[in-house]
């Protein structure tokens, strides 16, 4: 049997969900009386079924009616609303209603990006993160569809465009290379480049720290003293030990963190940069060291970066869409149809 129209707790007569359902414009309900629309079957017959159903409970009731208004329901929430005192009614069902509409405004992308993107068991460049900051996740983009070339409601050209942040324009910094014999100085480790080492790195190589005491030391010219945040490009693609291969931090022989985090990358082909830090540097020559104090070694350094970047803004049709500020500091903004919400601030 397939089934065509159906009614139930004395409701009017609606389709019934598969193939053949009638259409609505087929049903015609008066106060008594339903009217619906059958075409003359191809073979067979029509029936009318008619299943007597015991008093529905009220968690029953309940379900049925969470799964009219929202997503569908849980244990949980039928639950909480049997529950609280008096029987399922009118009452309840707007009190429901009202609490649904008081919840925090949330995004389906968001929603269906954290549940799309699972973390798998094995070290992978795909489908690695679900969450936003985390190296790989798919969050770090923004994503376009066909539907993103027109606004849904104006119907007019999305056009997107990239600029600097008008308070950032006069930012500047300076990269002193890992692998430069100029800029630094080594201890134990090794200096290596693509043909015996990885890739994505940025000038001719990367410097591939040692173990317990080794060290690489920049030197830095300042023309007068300055207060400078200072950050490190690296990749570090060991897991173990809590995913971390932290060092201590000097600037002219002074610890400024005894325990500066290199944090797991995901990959060791995959770079990123370490926490921003502020330093004191003096007018003239000064060092910046980072030593190993762990079993485990340190990080691949590409580079030391002294300064911050201006921040990069994408805006479209003139609205900002999203920001990356200097590291991974930003807000995340994913539109749905015409309407702008944040979703995320990375730290």
């Amino acid at each position: 049997m397939i089934p065509y129209a159906r009614s139930y707790s004395a409701n009017d007569w609606e389709p019934s969900p598969g193939p053949k359902a009638v259409p609505y414009s087929g049903i015609e309900c008066g106060d008594l009386v339903c009217t619906v629309d059958l075409a003359p079957p191809s073979s067979g017959s029509y029936v009318i079924m008619t299943k007597l159903t015991s008093a529905l409970e009220d968690k029953d009731k309940i379900a049925r009616f969470l799964e009219m208004t929202s997503f569908g329901p849980m244990s949980s929430e039928i639950a909480g609303i049997d529950e609280s005192s008096g029987g399922f009614g009118e009452v309840k069902r707007a009190a429901a209603v009202r609490m649904q509409m008081d919840l925090p405004k949330s995004s389906h992308r968001e929603y269906f990006r954290r549940n799309a993107n699972p973390k798998w068991d094995a070290t992978t460049m795909n489908a690695r993160s679900d969450h936003p900051c985390d190296p790989n996740s798919r969050w770090r983009d923004y994503a376009y569809i066909r539907h993103d070339r027109v606004d849904t409601i104006t119907g007019q050209d999305i056009f997107t465009t990239f600029e600097q942040a008008p308070e950032d324009l006069d930012s500047n910094f300076t990269i002193y290379q890992a692998d430069s014999l100029e800029d630094a100085t080594f201890n134990t480790g090794t200096l290596k480049n693509a043909s015996n080492g990885n890739t994505g790195f940025s000038g001719d190589g990367y410097y591939d720290m040692g173990g317990y005491d080794d060290y690489v030391q920049f030197n830095i010219y300042v023309a007068e003293n300055v207060d400078v945040p200072i950050s490190f490009r690296y990749a570090q693609g060991s897991s173990s030990f809590n995913g971390n291969r932290p060092c201590v931090l000097s600037v002219n022989g002074n610890i400024v963190q005894d325990i500066y985090d290199f944090s797991f990358s995901d990959s060791w082909l995959y770079w990123i940069y370490s926490e921003m830090v502020t330093v004191s540097l003096t007018a003239g020559f000064n060092t910046i060291k980072l030593l190993v104090r762990d079993q485990n070694g340190g990080p691949n350094l590409d580079f030391l970066r002294v300064g911050s970047p201006p921040a990069l803004l994408m805006k479209t049709n003139g609205w900002l869409e999203w920001c990356q500020c200097h590291q991974r500091l930003g807000h995340r903004f994913y539109k749905s149809d015409s309407l702008l919400s944040i979703i995320w601030q990375c730290h």
